[in-house]
C-alpha cells in the first residue's frame, strides 16, 4: 500500500507539470489584482545603531544612560565614542566602547554569557531519575544557571524525594539522597476513548487503557459485558515502571467482534511483598455510530475537494490537514507556476455541529501571491444511520479573499449557504451539494480587469462520488459555477474538478493524501494541478 501511495503521489506531481491545453493557465496567472511594483533603489537603513543580543530583551546603557531593551534601534546619536553596557539578569554584563561616525550605520550583535553554578548529586539507588525544574540531571557534577530550583529524585519502587536547592555563581552545592521503599499502590486508571468504534481507521479504532503502579508486582485486566461475563482478558508482564497500559480493539479474546454497549474494564494487581490485591475499574462504550473519517476541506466545507458532504465529526473530535497542489508550464519561453497551499482545522464542539477554519495561500510567478481566510459551520439535519441510507445537512461559510478575482478553489470572497445531500450505498456515496454565494465582488478571469464593487449572487452545483474503505478512500468531485443571477441564467466557466485519495497510515492517526484537480473551460482549454498533503484525526 505504501508503494501504491508513493506512485500515486509522484504521478500527481508529474501530471501537474505536464498537463495543460489552451491558454486558460496563462489567463489564470495573469488575472490578478494589480499592485504597485516596489522601487529598485537600494533602501538605506533609518537608524545609526542597531544592537541585538542572544537572548533578547537585555537592557542597554550608553554612557550610563538607559536607552531601552534589545533589539534596539537608535537614530539620535551624535558622532563620537560611547561606553556600551549590556545587562540582563542571570547573565554576565558585557561592556565595550563603540564609535559612531557620520553617515555610517553600525550593527552590534552580542551573545550573552549565562551566570552558572554547580550541583553535585549522589543518590541511592544510583539509577534514580533526577530533575531540577525543567532540567534533567545526572549522578555527579551538574552545571546550572544560578537560581533556586525544586530538586526531585525518584526511582521505581521508591518514594519520591523533593527539596529546594539554591545554585550560586561558581559554587558547588552537595546533595546526597537515599530514597525510601514505597508501598505498592494502584491508581489513576484512564482510557484514551470512552466511546470506541472498532470500525474507525488506524488507532482511532482502539482504546488504550493506562494506570499507574508504585512498586514491582504483577496484575491482569479483564473486561466484562453488561451480563457480567468476561469477554476479554490481558495478563501484564512484571511491573518494572510506573505507567502500565494495554490496547483493546473492541473484540473478545478469540478475536470476535463484540456488540455495541457498555463494557467494564477491571484491573487487578498486587506487589511482590504483599498478598493484598488492589483493583481499579472504568467503562468503555462500543458505539459504531461514532464515526470518524478524514474529509477534504479544499472548497471551504468538509467532504470532497469540490463538493461538501453531509458528514460531521462526532462531538469533541477534530481534524488537522495540510494540502498543496500546483501547476508549472512553459509559456512564451517563460515558466509560469501556481501552487495553492492550505492549512485547516475541522472540529465538533456540539453533537451534529461541525466548525471549520482554514487559511489558503497561492504562491505563483509573474503575479502577486493571493491568500484567503475561511470559516464555516455545518449542521446535520438528519441521517438515517443505516447503510444504505440518506442524509442532509445545512452549511454556512464566510470567506475573505485578497489578491485576485478568480475562483480556483470555488471558495470565493463572500457569504455562502449550502444544502448537501448524500446517498450511502455500502462503501460508496453519491453527493449533491447546491450552494448560494453572496459577494461584493464578482468572479473575473479577464487579465487586467477589476470588477466593480456591488451586490452579486450566484450559485454552485457541486457533485461527487466517494468510495470509503475505512483506511483508504478515493473520490471524484466537480463544481459548476453560475453567472450572477441578475445578469443571466447560465454557467460561468471554467468548471473545477478533482480526484483525491486518502490513506490512514497503519497504527497511527496520520493521513496521507494524493490529489489531482484542474479548471476546465473546454476540452481544448484547461490545466491540471497535482499535489498531496498530510492530516491528523482524533
Amino acid at each position: 500500500m505504501k508503494r501504491i501511495i508513493s506512485i500515486l503521489f509522484m504521478t500527481a506531481l508529474i501530471i501537474s507539470c505536464a498537463t495543460g491545453r489552451g491558454n486558460l493557465f496563462e489567463t489564470v496567472v495573469s488575472a490578478e489584482e494589480e499592485k504597485d511594483k516596489p522601487s529598485k533603489k537600494d533602501e538605506q537603513p533609518e537608524y545609526q545603531l542597531l544592537i541585538k543580543t542572544v537572548p533578547p530583551k537585555a537592557d542597554i546603557y550608553l554612557n550610563n544612560i538607559y536607552r531601552g531593551e534589545t533589539p534596539l534601534y537608535l537614530d539620535d546619536l551624535e558622532t563620537g565614542s560611547y561606553s556600551l553596557s549590556i545587562r540582563k539578569e542571570g547573565y554576565h554584563t558585557e561592556e565595550r566602547w563603540i564609535r559612531i561616525r557620520k553617515g555610517e550605520y553600525t550593527e552590534i550583535e552580542v551573545e550573552l554569557r549565562q551566570i552558572t553554578g554547580y550541583v553535585h548529586i549522589k543518590t541511592t539507588p544510583t539509577d534514580s531519575f533526577i530533575n531540577a525544574d525543567s532540567f534533567e540531571l545526572e549522578q555527579g557534577l551538574n552545571e546550572l544557571p544560578v537560581g533556586e530550583y525544586l530538586l526531585k529524585v525518584r526511582a521505581f519502587g521508591y518514594k519520591e524525594w523533593r527539596q529546594r536547592v539554591a545554585v550560586h555563581e561558581d559554587i558547588t552545592s552537595e546533595v546526597t539522597v537515599t530514597l525510601e521503599k514505597a508501598d505498592f499502590e494502584l491508581k489513576n486508571i484512564q482510557t484514551s476513548r470512552k466511546r470506541l468504534n472498532p470500525e474507525n481507521p488506524g488507532t482511532l479504532g482502539r482504546a488504550k487503557i493506562t494506570f499507574l503502579v508504585t512498586a514491582p508486582g504483577k496484575g491482569e485486566a479483564v473486561i466484562y459485558n453488561r451480563e457480567s461475563e468476561i469477554v476479554f482478558s490481558y495478563h501484564f508482564p512484571d511491573f518494572t515502571t510506573w505507567e502500565q497500559s494495554f490496547l483493546w480493539n473492541g473484540k473478545d479474546s478469540s478475536g470476535k467482534k463484540l456488540k455495541d454497549g457498555v463494557y467494564t474494564v477491571l484491573v487487578r494487581a498486587g506487589g511482590y511483598d504483599t498478598d493484598v490485591e488492589k483493583t481499579l475499574q472504568t467503562e468503555i462504550t462500543i458505539d459504531r455510530s461514532f464515526v470518524i473519517r478524514f474529509r477534504s476541506i479544499w472548497s471551504g466545507n468538509s467532504g470532497l475537494l469540490y463538493a461538501g458532504s453531509t458528514e460531521v465529526l462526532p462531538k469533541s473530535s477534530f481534524q488537522f490537514s495540510f494540502l498543496f497542489m500546483g501547476h508549472r508550464e512553459k509559456i512564451d519561453n517563460t515558466y509560469l507556476s501556481r501552487f495553492p497551499a492550505q492549512i485547516g482545522i475541522r472540529f465538533s464542539p456540539l453533537t451534529r455541529l461541525e466548525v471549520l477554519a482554514q487559511v489558503t495561500a497561492i504562491l505563483q510567478t509573474g503575479a502577486p501571491n493571493p491568500f484567503s481566510l475561511g470559516l464555516s459551520g455545518k449542521y446535520l439535519i438528519f441521517n438515517t444511520g443505516k447503510n444504505p441510507g440518506i442524509g442532509t445537512a445545512v452549511t454556512v461559510k464566510t470567506t475573505y479573499l485578497r489578491g485576485e478575482y478568480i475562483d480556483t478553489l470555488t471558495n470565493y470572497y463572500g457569504l455562502s449557504a449550502g444544502l448537501p445531500f448524500q446517498l450511502n450505498l455500502g462503501p460508496a456515496s453519491l453527493i449533491f451539494s447546491p450552494e448560494i454565494t453572496v459577494s461584493p465582488l464578482k468572479v473575473s478571469y479577464y487579465p487586467g480587469f477589476t470588477p466593480d464593487p456591488g451586490f452579486y449572487v450566484w450559485g454552485y452545483a457541486r457533485t461527487g462520488f466517494l468510495l470509503d474503505f475505512r483506511d483508504f478512500s478515493g473520490a471524484i468531485s466537480v463544481a459548476f459555477r453560475s453567472l450572477p443571477f441578475f445578469e443571466d441564467f447560465a454557467l460561468h466557466p471554467p468548471v473545477a474538478g478533482g480526484i483525491e485519495m486518502n490513506w490512514v497510515v497503519p497504527d497511527t492517526q496520520m493521513v496521507l493524501s494524493a490529489t489531482v484537480s484542474g479548471e476546465f473551460e473546454s476540452m481544448a482549454n484547461f490545466y491540471i494541478m497535482g499535489g498531496g498533503g498530510i492530516g491528523l484525526l482524533d
